[in-house]
């Protein structure tokens, strides 16, 4: 064979495994076919308390603002307790109210008539001893009688005594430690009050993150027990790929 043919074999030879290196390297370096997955970071919708969920008309692809309304959880028993609180503190803060204005003229009208009859009581008492002492004198009644008679007078004076005490006390109004004492009533009232209306509070369930509602795990008028997800939130601003490569691609 002539030189110049042998040349060229040999140029072609190694144009050929050139081209075949190249498109080898290219199909192990350029060239890939991997599969993979995008991931989100996820936040559960979890309510505080347990109940049946009402007015849950979201779906599953909704999107969701920070703060937006989910559903509710009914409580009624929360519900009727928290009326009962504050109808409570109406009335502790009614009588309160009343110790700070003083007697009240239907109290004065009955102390005053109390104090009348105690007087009326006491005056006859006084009257009918005094003529049986005329009679045990001449020897008209007996000693007994007459004792008898005495320890009504006693009687009378104490009920007299109670009376006009009551009377003089609901024309000077209520002591300051009676009103000091129903003041702290009030407040201790209204502090409980404020406590369990924080708890009916969380029967309102709202969103925690803006996202993408990714499942819908319960539906509504479904029983809700602790610690049960109501909805499954990805927030999408928080995203990342991870892809799962054939070891062979490294070899």
């Amino acid at each position: 064979m002539p030189k110049k043919k042998i040349a060229l074999v040999v140029i072609l030879l190694i144009m050929l495994v050139s081209i075949g290196w190249y498109y080898f390297c290219y199909d192990k370096v350029d060239k890939l076919t991997a599969t993979g997955t995008i991931e989100v970071t996820k936040y559960d919708v979890t309510p505080r308390l347990t109940g049946y969920i009402r007015n849950l008309k979201l779906e599953e692809g909704d999107n969701l603002n920070l703060g937006d309304f989910v559903c509710e959880i009914e409580r009624e028993d929360l519900q009727a307790q928290n009326i009962g609180d504050w109808q409570a503190v109406k009335e502790a803060q009614a009588k309160l109210q009343d110790l700070k204005d003083g007697a009240r003229k239907q109290e004065i009208a009955m102390a005053e008539n109390s104090l009348q009859k105690a007087q009326v009581i006491f005056d006859k008492a006084q009257t009918d001893l005094k003529r049986n002492k005329e009679l045990y004198d001449v020897g008209g009644i007996s000693k007994q009688t007459l004792d008898d008679m005495q320890k009504a007078v006693d009687v009378a004076e104490k009920e007299l005594y109670i009376a006009k005490e009551n009377y003089d006390l609901v024309l000077a109004g209520t002591r300051q430690k009676q009103i000091e004492a129903q003041q702290q009533q009030v407040e201790k009232l209204i502090a409980q009050a404020n406590a369990n209306e924080s708890i009916l509070a969380d029967t309102k369930v709202y969103s925690p993150i803006t996202g993408v509602i990714l499942n819908k795990n319960l539906e509504n008028n479904e029983y809700i027990n602790q610690g049960q997800a109501i909805l499954t939130i990805a927030d999408l601003t928080d995203s990342w790929v991870i892809v799962y490569i054939d070891i062979a691609f490294y070899l």
